[in-house]
This record gives structure tokens, C-alpha cells and sequence, in this order.
């Protein structure tokens, strides 16, 4: 515990659609979790590529039917971008509130195992971010990563975004010109698929 992972760079490619081993927003319910949504939205972007939560929300993606077991290579990577400050923004593996399981990119709450490099000069930027969590939660299995976006306080008006999101060993990241050629097939191929807002 309390281990500082890092952030792997600065990206600057297009948004992508679901490629091979990347989720796809548009096939989960992306349900509140309880006790965790106080009015906040979800909203599905770029053909499902893109998570974006606003408001205080805590969103649950639900692989029950393929549940995962963490291995120490396993890593949870995507895209980040933060566009207001709140009190966490971050991924947890399960569905209860519980910080020994949670990874916390950004926010002013002390909570879960701290991911550096992500700070106020980078708000309203993308950053990609890979996220060791083998390194904490190796043995164990999960069937539901849970997106967050906490604030419960104040204006409660904190917005972030999870895009080109990956679960899986380290070794089978897709490489970023990969995710910009998939970013390509969403605009030949996306068929008119219209954003999906839920609240």
C-alpha cells in the first residue's frame, strides 16, 4: 500500500472506438453503485470508447459472465482527463466502497492506493495512465471495475473521462498508433451510434 504509480505520458491521439481487448461502454449498464450517486451522469462518447462522469457518481461495470483473477502482471490502462477538480476521481476493482481496493488519479481526498501524475496544471488534458494493480491485489478475483467520480460536497460539479480502457496483462497493451487507426474506424464505421447519457 501506498505505493505512487506513474503515468506513462502526454497522448495526442484521436478517440477510438472498442478495438480488440479495449471495453466497449455501449455494452455495460454502467449502474450507479449504491450509496455512491448523489444526482451525478454517465455518459457514454467516441462509439463507446469514452466514459464521462460528472456530478458525484460511482459507475460499476459488470463482467460477472468473464470475471478476471489478478495476476501481478495485471494492469488496468486508458486515457484520463480531468476538466474540474473534485474530491476523487479514480478505478476500483469490485463493487463495494472499500480503499484497499481503489486507485486514486486525481482529487483533493486522501483515499486508496495514490496514482501520481496527474495535477491541477493538467486539467482539461488527456493523459494516458497505466495502472499496476497486480501489485496490490495479485490472488484475487473481481467481476466489476467501478469508475469514480466523487464529489459530494461543494458545487459538486467535478467531470472526468476514462477512453481506450484496458484490463489485462501488462504485456498486451495496445500500442498508441493502434488506438488512433481504431479512432479512424469509428469515424468510417460508427454507423451514427448517438451518445448515450444515463443518469
Amino acid at each position: 500500500m501506498g505505493k505512487h504509480f506513474v503515468f506513462v505520458g502526454v497522448i495526442a491521439i484521436a478517440a477510438s472506438r472498442v478495438g480488440a481487448g479495449l471495453i466497449d461502454f455501449n455494452d455495460y449498464s454502467l449502474d450507479p453503485l449504491r450509496g455512491q450517486h448523489r444526482g451525478g451522469v454517465a455518459t457514454v462518447l467516441d462509439a463507446g470508447a469514452t466514459l464521462q462522469l460528472s456530478g458525484n457518481t460511482w459507475r460499476v461495470l459488470d463482467f460477472s459472465a468473464t470475471p478476471i483473477e489478478v495476476t501481478a502482471d495485471t494492469v488496468v490502462a486508458f486515457d484520463f482527463r480531468v476538466d474540474r477538480v473534485g474530491e476523487i476521481a479514480g478505478v476500483m476493482l469490485g463493487d463495494r466502497v472499500d480503499r484497499t481496493l481503489g486507485f486514486n488519479l486525481f482529487g483533493t481526498q486522501d483515499w486508496g492506493h495514490p496514482v501520481a501524475g496527474y495535477t491541477d496544471a493538467d486539467l482539461g488534458q488527456w493523459r494516458r495512465v497505466v495502472v499496476p494493480v497486480g501489485d496490490e491485489l495479485s490472488g484475487r478475483s473481481f467481476d466489476t471495475l467501478t469508475f469514480i467520480n466523487d464529489h459530494d460536497s461543494g458545487a459538486r460539479d467535478q467531470v472526468s473521462y476514462y477512453r481506450n480502457v484496458y484490463l489485462g496483462a501488462a504485456g498486451a497493451i495496445p500500442e498508441p498508433a493502434a488506438l488512433a487507426i481504431f479512432g479512424l474506424a469509428a469515424l468510417l464505421c460508427a454507423g451514427g451510434r448517438r451518445n448515450r447519457r444515463r443518469a
